[in-house]
């Protein structure tokens, strides 16, 4: 789609944008921790990106605390997961702002990512919300890739992209806050409010 809209719209390259996106992408494929330090012992994919391969040491433990949601609105943790296409799935939980449990939600996935998995979730999450009238919802992702997706609805997968679209349209007539557990990269959108 990018390629095309290179090639046909006259668009231009941007540098900093694919590697922003092809980082991400990295990320989410692996959960490879990158050092963002140039070595001179990297391969040139490294060196084109600023980075260096893989970290000696174990990733660092970040702990995070559940902040709950304004009254009168209702959050959703979602979650994906992936081994293989047999063996993936997706859940969520609903709580209210004094953190009582209103719903949750578990299915088996055959996707090919973790991406298509967590894009599942909220897609499930949405629909629940709506169904019952949660209509100002706080929903909080792990993948910062996902969250890029709420921003640029092209560069999400095409399989799901019209499940996704559809997701969008339902958010579109609610109040929904984004944020995502991870920090986030410099340039991306980290919390989005529709509605």
């Amino acid at each position: 789609m990018e390629r095309n809209r290179l090639k046909h719209d006259g668009d231009e390259f941007k540098e900093v944008l694919f590697k922003q996106k092809l980082i991400l992408a990295l990320k989410e494929s692996g959960s490879l921790p990158f050092v963002s330090t140039p070595n001179p012992q990297s391969t040139p994919i490294f060196d084109f990106l600023g980075l260096s391969p893989l970290r000696p040491t174990a990733p660092r433990v970040v702990h995070v605390l559940w902040q709950p949601p304004p009254t009168h609105w209702v959050k959703v943790n979602t979650d994906g997961s992936f081994c293989d296409q047999a063996h993936s799935g997706y859940g969520g939980i609903f709580r209210n702002h004094k953190a009582s449990f209103l719903s949750a939600f578990v299915a088996r996935a055959h996707v090919s990512s973790a991406i298509d998995a967590e894009m599942l979730a909220v897609i499930e999450a949405v629909h629940i919300a709506w169904a019952n009238q949660w209509h100002n919802l706080w929903l909080e992702v792990d993948s910062l890739l996902l969250l890029m997706y709420f921003n640029v609805h092209l560069s999400v997968p095409w399989l799901l992209r019209k499940a996704w679209g559809n997701c969008m349209h339902t958010a579109c007539q609610m109040n929904v806050h984004i944020s995502s557990r991870q920090c986030t990269l410099p340039g991306l959108i980290s919390d989005t409010i529709f509605g």
